[in-house]
């Protein structure tokens, strides 16, 4: 038999709280499918019936006449992942920007910017920009989920020109053991995935 775990209806508003506050509409649980869970989603199907000459069929009958095919369990496993994606990847793109402006000491960056043969102001200037374009980026692939695609082609391209200029000013970080250029592999690929998720 399987097993049912009761949940009390105040944690269960307040995950439909947080799920109505997911860009995107991703999450499964809000406000009004909690209400519909309430309320309930049966009732007595004869005149329903009656009106349109159709006979309902017990569920474990339908489902066996028309089965899940591979394209449904890939949608029902990707779906719950999609806002978590889209919050993980801001956080990536949010927090590489907030550490570049505020946290990160600017000699760091200067030093790394000299083998582009940028110092002085003009390193300064770069470090600020390039970390103004992460928090737009990431701003905008939460604040414009119709614009997925959109924001994750320039993310694409904006981590590209990162990893191309970080390779030519230090190739020696490619072999750093917290690999902070091999991860950006990792990056790309998660963003393929939320744009292939994406109803834009």
């Amino acid at each position: 038999e399987t097993p049912f775990l009761p949940v009390p209806e105040a944690l269960l508003r307040l995950g439909a709280a947080a799920g109505a506050a997911v860009p995107g509409g991703g999450a499964m649980l809000t406000p009004e499918t909690l209400g519909m869970l309430a309320r309930g989603n049966t009732a007595d199907p004869r005149p329903a019936a009656a009106a349109l000459g159709w006979r309902p069929r017990p569920l474990a009958a339908a489902l066996a006449a028309d089965p899940a095919v591979e394209a449904d369990r890939w949608h029902a496993r990707l779906l719950p992942l999609r806002p978590a994606l889209r919050l993980g990847l801001a956080a990536v793109w949010v927090g590489s920007g907030l550490v570049s402006a505020l946290v990160a000491p600017l000699a760091h960056s200067h030093a790394l910017l000299a083998g582009l043969g940028l110092r002085g102001a003009a390193a300064t200037a770069a470090t600020l920009a390039g970390a103004a374009l992460d928090l737009a980026l990431g701003l905008a692939l939460l604040l414009l989920p119709r614009r997925t695609r959109l924001v994750g082609a320039a993310q694409i391209a904006a981590m590209l020109l990162f990893t191309a200029l970080a390779t030519a000013a230090a190739p020696a970080a490619w072999a750093d053991p917290f690999g902070p250029l091999l991860k950006n592999a990792a990056v790309l690929v998660a963003t393929l995935a939320l744009m292939a998720m994406a109803e834009d």
